[in-house]
């Protein structure tokens, strides 16, 4: 009786989750997980006075795994992602358009995790059903070829990923204003990373400053995502041999990151300083950033996570350098054995 006059009213419900939303939407994630788990305590209180109270139960499991994915909590957002989609399942058509965006989202996270053949199944399953009940235009199916594309380039396949992004970006200039809508930025970017993967990185430059300026309208300067804008920027002009410019994006990405405690992205980061300062040869300050990095992946990652094996493998490079050959042996072995394990024994990597 104390939980029901605290909450005074079923409405108190949707109070909830629009709050979650809104501080999961500016990044305030610990606050979004609050306000979710309140909304889920007053759906117990209310069930029987809230219609279709299951697929709310649903929608705070789907919401709760965003903020987790956001979080790179990858396992616990899987879990809640998994509720959503078995209630979801359970009581709805099987290309209902609720179903995909939970196997959108379950796919987004399989592709963090580098499990990439299920990715892409999760992936095609949200497509199918967009196409199903959308017309062709429309902002979910570019949405859904961008999570194709993403999956193909963290594969390597940057054919295939360019292939469906533009295909993204060919929807997303047919219905929306090209100098003010968020997912033109998306689609900007991502086709920026494609370029500097493959090596054009004066395109790369020229798409991520196109994205840049659009995140800036509508996210302001101190967003994770202008981070990773930050980053990508940092790693192109590293590339181009820019270390001045590199290092002055990454430290704005990094002060970005530190904000809002993202340890994955800090992890990463520390990985591309490492890798700026091993371009100049400065390779005890390029050890001490890929160690920093190194300590960080290993409070969240699994021990076998493909992103190991980049650290290992950048690490081996600066003891070669240094003409430090059992070391750098040492590392590249590390290396070897987790990708192995992840592609088999032919596989390919790509790192920074």
């Amino acid at each position: 009786m104390k939980v029901r006059k605290k909450l005074k009213s079923p409405k108190i419900l949707n109070s909830y989750i629009n709050i979650g939303n809104m501080y999961n939407n500016t990044a305030q994630y610990d606050s979004a997980l609050q306000n979710f788990n309140k909304a889920s305590e007053a759906l117990k209180v209310y069930k029987k006075e809230i219609p279709k109270s299951d697929l709310k139960k649903s929608d705070i499991y789907l919401a709760i795994g965003n903020v987790y994915n956001f979080k790179s909590e990858h396992n616990k957002s899987l879990k809640y992602y998994f509720k959503s989609l078995k209630i979801r399942k359970k009581l709805l058509d099987k290309n209902h358009i609720d179903l995909a965006t939970v196997y959108g989202n379950i796919g987004t996270v399989y592709r963090a995790k580098s499990e990439y053949d299920k990715a892409l199944k999760y992936a095609n399953k949200a497509l199918f059903i967009r196409k199903e009940n959308f017309i062709e235009n429309h902002p979910h199916i570019a949405n859904s070829y961008n999570n194709i594309a993403i999956i193909y380039s963290s594969q390597g396949n940057y054919e295939k990923s360019l292939e469906n992004h533009f295909k993204a970006l060919n929807i997303r200039k047919k219905i929306f204003n090209e100098n003010n809508n968020f997912e033109l930025s998306t689609s900007y970017h991502n086709i920026a990373i494609d370029y500097d993967l493959q090596g054009n990185y004066e395109k790369s430059l020229d798409y991520l400053f196109k994205s840049l300026n659009i995140k800036k309208k509508f996210l302001g300067t101190e967003h994770p995502d202008i981070a990773d804008s930050y980053f990508s920027l940092s790693k192109a002009y590293n590339l181009k041999g820019d270390n001045k410019k590199s290092l002055e994006y990454i430290s704005k990405a990094l002060k970005i990151y530190k904000k809002f405690k993202n340890n994955s992205k800090i992890a990463m980061i520390y990985n591309g300083m490492a890798l700026i300062y091993k371009s100049q040869k400065k390779y005890k300050k390029a050890l001490k950033y890929h160690f920093k990095s190194l300590k960080i992946k290993k409070k969240i990652f699994k021990k076998n996570h493909i992103s190991f094996s980049i650290s290992y493998n950048n690490i081996a490079l600066i003891y070669s350098d240094k003409k430090n050959y059992k070391k750098s042996l040492k590392y590249n072995f590390k290396a070897i054995s987790i990708l192995k394990n992840t592609f088999g024994e032919n596989s390919k990597s790509y790192f920074f």
